[in-house]
């Protein structure tokens, strides 16, 4: 494999018990060559921006961003995206954890593969002691699947950043929910293959993004599931989150 450049993005709103693992199982990588670019969403734990400063410190691969305001978690990702330099650019949640060869493994799977704009992994389901409780989804050919549901775990994607500058970055219409739109654009315009390993871990607990806001999640789901091809379109969004991203670094930072 070679030895690609990456960027590993997170966005972090509170989620103070879980980060020092989820932090950590990316700074363990085998990969270690990638830019680590975390936004602190304007958390209300005033002990998550001590602990990712702390960090910081002790390696420089961290770029750190705290938000004066709460963006959310779509346009939290378009700006970590917009300020993204490596080729292939992965996801990471600030609750879950990922496997430490977890990049590794993407790359290698990438360079095998030059059709796959975007892969996903299997992934494990943990509870907040980080307890094995089950698996998340086992291995699906994606296809035509994305039509009528959404097997991907969000934390475990990685992108090619030259399929995201052609297709657009996420919908910012989408508030919740946003990846899966971006799932089904994604496998449109390029392909989306999930990897037949277990990269990632999924942390379920009451207080997680997608347990706090399941409902409104299945209603975005669904108007998404229903959405017809010709709806699925191109989004010019990537240049004006990387411009203002340009901007907001300056500010924030």
């Amino acid at each position: 494999m070679e030895n690609k450049f990456v960027s590993v993005i997170m966005p972090v709103y509170n989620s103070f018990e879980y980060l020092t693992e989820s932090v950590n199982s990316i700074l363990k990588q085998t990969h270690e060559n990638f830019e680590f670019l975390i936004l602190n969403d304007c958390s209300m734990d005033k002990r998550v921006d001590k602990l990712i400063n702390d960090m910081k410190k002790q390696d420089s691969r961290i770029s750190y961003y705290v938000s004066e305001k709460n963006f959310g978690v779509t346009r939290s990702l378009n700006l970590l995206l917009g300020l993204a330099k490596g080729e292939i650019i992965f996801r990471q949640d600030s609750d879950d954890i990922s496997e430490l060869n977890r990049l590794e493994e993407q790359l290698n799977y990438f360079q095998l593969h030059s059709d796959a704009g975007a892969t996903c992994t299997i992934s494990n389901k943990v509870d907040k002691n980080s307890k094995l409780i089950g698996k998340s989804e086992y291995f699906r050919e994606l296809g035509t699947i994305l039509q009528n549901e959404n097997p991907v775990v969000h934390g475990s994607v990685a992108f090619r950043k030259d399929v995201l500058k052609k297709i657009g970055i996420y919908d910012d219409r989408f508030p919740i929910c946003q990846s899966y739109e971006m799932w089904r654009r994604i496998n449109k315009y390029s392909k989306m293959d999930m990897l037949n390993k277990c990269l990632y871990s999924i942390r379920k607990h009451q207080d997680s993004y997608t347990a706090v806001n399941l409902s409104d999640n299945l209603k975005a789901r669904k108007i998404i599931m229903n959405l017809k091809d010709e709806e699925i379109k191109k989004i010019d969004n990537f240049g004006f989150y990387q411009k203002y991203s340009k901007m907001l670094v300056d500010k924030i930072s």
